[in-house]
């Protein structure tokens, strides 16, 4: 089974260069990312090869907790990195992206990836769209804007928050595989959903700056093409044998 397929972005120019002008327009930047200067310099190296990114620990300490999981978007596809599996390989991996994508990544995965994997590449521009969100009028934890905004869940994995995240994580070590499995649907979704932010978030966007003749906001998205059962038997395919 080919990896699945979910970021799809339209390659024409004169749309790249009006939409690298909404993400970095010096009015909205400091919201969007760390840096102007990086965000640009990142967006012209590869304008659609940004990171999206979440992670799983066992508590709220980078310095006395661990990380579980760590899922990822890039390049269109999805990656899962496992503690004891394959955790090691991150740093490898995100050396690729100049550009990350989180929630409130800036203020938690972060100084957990910096306290855990030392010698991963964490110095790329960083949209945190904790901050993007809020600027746009919409608060609280990723999940409660999911609701505000409309977006779903499977019914799989509809109460599981943080604290049963963890609690997953220890019955997989308690020889639980199911409990791996839900574990990486609940992070996944996490991962998807940030695309679904990012396009929703440049459309509100686009209608506060208005800018004359620029982006319509059908233009101004990224499309997202996620079913739940393709995420589900991507995680059957990489977790369900061996690993």
């Amino acid at each position: 089974m080919a990896p699945l397929q979910v970021l799809v972005v339209s390659s024409d120019a004169s749309v790249r260069e009006r939409l690298r002008a909404v993400l970095c327009r010096e009015a909205v930047s400091a919201a969007w990312v760390q840096s102007g200067q990086q965000c640009l310099a990142a967006l012209e190296r590869a304008p659609w090869q940004a990171l999206f990114l979440d992670i799983e620990t066992t508590g709220l300490s980078a310095h006395y907790d661990e990380v579980t999981l760590i899922g990822a978007l890039g390049n269109g596809k999805l990656a899962l990195f496992v503690k004891g599996v394959n955790l090691d390989q991150f740093p490898a991996y995100i050396a690729q992206f100049p550009l990350l994508v989180t929630f409130n990544g800036s203020q938690f995965d972060v100084p957990f990836l910096r306290a855990h994997l030392p010698t991963a590449r964490l110095d790329q521009a960083h949209i945190d769209l904790r901050f993007v969100l809020r600027s746009l009028g919409y608060r609280g934890g990723l999940k409660a804007i999911e609701r505000n905004l409309g977006l779903t869940r499977d019914a799989a994995i509809q109460n599981v928050d943080g604290f049963e995240a963890v609690r997953l994580w220890h019955r997989y070590r308690r020889g639980d595989r199911a409990a791996l499995m839900k574990l990486a649907l609940y992070n996944l979704t996490d991962v998807v959903n940030l695309v679904e932010l990012v396009q929703i978030a440049l459309r509100l966007h686009h209608k506060q700056l208005a800018f004359p003749g620029d982006l319509s906001p059908e233009e101004a998205q990224v499309h997202l093409k996620y079913d739940p059962e393709d995420l589900g038997a991507w995680i059957v395919q990489e977790l369900g044998c061996g690993g």
